[in-house]
């Protein structure tokens, strides 16, 4: 991609220019970012390379191609009619570059992030949908039908998250009731019935005593001799 021999080059000029890119972020159609003494790699393909007369316009003439990503510029060449802008395009996602070098001296190689470019696009596409005609802004039938089923939940599914998390502690807690209602029960039926027979055992043993009394003193009044 580099050629052999590199052309002579107007520094002060790369200077001035090289201040003027770094010191604006939004120049042009998106973000540049400025890198020196080198080309872009192999992954890089070169979509046109022309003469302009300074970097500025060689830029520009990136940002007139929609898939140019980058330029590489070689300075101006005095009395020369060669090429010193080459606009590329990057075949990844993102551009890479090579590494620095004493033949490359000379060399600005500038990445364009057409941000601003993107954004307007961004906000043509938008405005192009909300200026549609209005069948376009018809809801689909088949999508909310499913976005209904998908939000909303069947009543199978409703009423067990209810006996779940509703429903449920409240019988537990009848069910705890009601167990606690019938052992007090029991536990008072039983303490009824036994102080009934313990009562009743007394009466029966009062009662034979008392009996038993009586005829041994019938016994000891009666008296033979007479």
């Amino acid at each position: 991609m580099p050629p052999q021999d590199s052309p002579p080059v107007l520094f002060s000029l790369f200077l001035l220019l090289l201040c003027s890119v770094a010191s604006s972020q939004d120049v042009f159609c998106g973000h540049l970012s400025v890198f020196k003494q080198q080309w872009f790699s192999k992954t890089a393909s070169t979509l046109s390379s022309q003469r302009t007369s300074d970097l500025k316009e060689c830029l520009q003439q990136c940002c007139n191609v929609p898939n140019c990503k980058g330029v590489t510029f070689m300075g101006v060449i005095e009395e020369s009619s060669d090429a010193n802008c080459m606009l590329v395009n990057c075949l990844s996602t993102r551009c890479e570059l090579s590494e620095k070098s004493v033949l490359t001296k000379g060399i600005i190689s500038v990445l364009i992030n057409r941000t601003k470019r993107t954004d307007e696009e961004s906000a043509s596409s938008a405005a192009s949908a909300f200026t549609a005609s209005p069948t376009s802004l018809k809801p689909d039938s088949t999508s909310s039908s499913s976005v209904e089923r998908d939000t909303t939940p069947e009543p199978a599914n409703l009423l067990d998250r209810f006996v779940r998390f509703e429903v449920a502690p409240i019988w537990v807690i009848g069910v705890a009731i009601v167990v606690v209602i019938v052992c007090i029960g029991l536990n008072i039926g039983l303490l009824t019935a036994y102080l009934c027979y313990r009562r009743r055992r007394n009466k029966r043993h009062t009662a034979q005593i008392s009996g038993g009394a009586h005829k041994s003193t019938t016994l000891h009044a009666f008296n033979p001799t007479h």
